[in-house]
């Protein structure tokens, strides 16, 4: 039977003040590796202390957690670890629910019945509210209102526990845990005074994430199915591109659909084998300017962080470049720069009170 006490104690942890020097470790578990960035908020800009990457072997994930809490890497860091894909639910809803501000959680969690897989009273769950056309609000992006659409995350609180475990096991005690959709928003930058919305698309083995964003504030966020999945043969580079680039269109044309947003200015290309034909198709059919990640956009010296062995092109493993976002969570040069940014979920900015 799982020890639920640790999650308690993860629930009761108040937030604690982001300042210079403050250090955070962001760490990120795939099916078949673990990394970690260890960052410290630094004006211009961020720097990398240290990287950790892991392989792990089947059903030998709490020998990587061991391995990681071995030495001096956290010692000092708050400590922030993104759910995978799976473990987590999003679920948008068009107009907050017109009640009280001091009745709206117990509104949403009644609005969860039915979307998901299990009853909402075993969710962890907490909601952002999506930025509406209007002024800019405090992370460059659009007006917050209090009936514009809300994004709830949730999770099976036994989901959050398994995936927790490895860590309290091994001595860690996680300060927050976070999703890729906060990631991907922390590792294009703040984007202050940028007058149109960006994108980043990010993937794994089987789906793609594309993320939204008008300054700091995410604004949309799809998952979806990566074509040719599962199959035998992988689909000639050209023709997955392609595809890859349809559904990044239909997606922007449905963001468009629902925002009364600026129009996505850019789309920035996450690690992937054939990221650079996925840009150009993306370029090509969707008709928007698009880049490659690069980190040097968000971190003072991106040299240090070592490119995946298995890669020849350069491009850090997606793991790495989760991690580094997840990190990034709490650079307080880039809350400088941009505000408060997104009021995150309650249960997933979680920090270690300050001694």
């Amino acid at each position: 039977m799982l020890d639920m006490g640790w999650l308690s104690r993860l629930a009761l942890r108040a937030a604690a003040g982001v300042h210079y020097g403050a250090v955070t470790v962001g760490v990120q578990v795939s099916g078949h590796r673990l990394a970690a960035v260890r960052l410290r908020a630094l004006a211009p800009l961020p720097v990398v202390d240290a990287v950790r990457q892991y392989r792990i072997e089947p059903g030998k994930l709490g020998e990587a957690v061991r391995a990681l809490a071995h030495g001096d890497f956290l010692a000092g860091a708050r400590v922030a670890i993104t759910l995978g894909a799976g473990k987590y639910e999003t679920t948008t809803i068009p107009t907050a629910p017109a009640v009280p501000e001091d009745e709206l959680r117990d509104a949403l969690r009644w609005q969860l019945r039915g979307a998901l897989a299990y009853p909402p009273e075993e969710a962890n769950f907490d909601f952002v509210r999506l930025p509406q056309a209007g002024s800019a609000g405090p992370g460059g992006g659009g007006n917050s209102g209090a009936n514009g659409a809300i994004l709830i995350v949730s999770a099976q609180r036994r989901e959050v526990a398994l995936a927790l475990a490895p860590f309290y096991a091994a001595g860690i005690e996680p300060d927050a845990l976070d999703i890729p959709e906060m990631a991907q928003r922390n590792l294009l930058g703040a984007g202050a005074g940028m007058p149109n919305c960006r994108g980043f698309l990010s993937f794994d083995d089987t789906t793609s994430l594309l993320t939204v964003q008008l300054g700091d504030d995410l604004c949309f966020a799809r998952r979806m199915q990566l074509p040719g999945a599962g199959a035998p043969a992988e689909d000639e580079p050209e023709h997955l591109a392609d595809r890859i680039a349809t559904n990044v269109q239909r997606s922007l044309e449905v963001f468009a659909r629902q925002s009364s947003l600026p129009e996505v200015a850019l789309v920035t290309v996450g690690t992937h084998a054939h990221a650079s034909l996925i840009a150009r198709a993306i370029r090509e059919q969707a008709e928007v300017a698009t880049a490659l990640f690069d980190p040097a956009v968000v971190v003072a010296n991106p040299q240090v962080l070592p490119a995946d062995p298995g890669r020849a092109d350069g491009q850090l493993s997606m793991e790495l470049m989760l991690a580094l976002g997840t990190a990034l969570r709490s650079d307080g040069t880039r809350r400088a720069v941009a505000g408060a940014g997104l009021a995150l979920p309650a249960w997933l900015q979680r920090r270690k009170e300050t001694a």
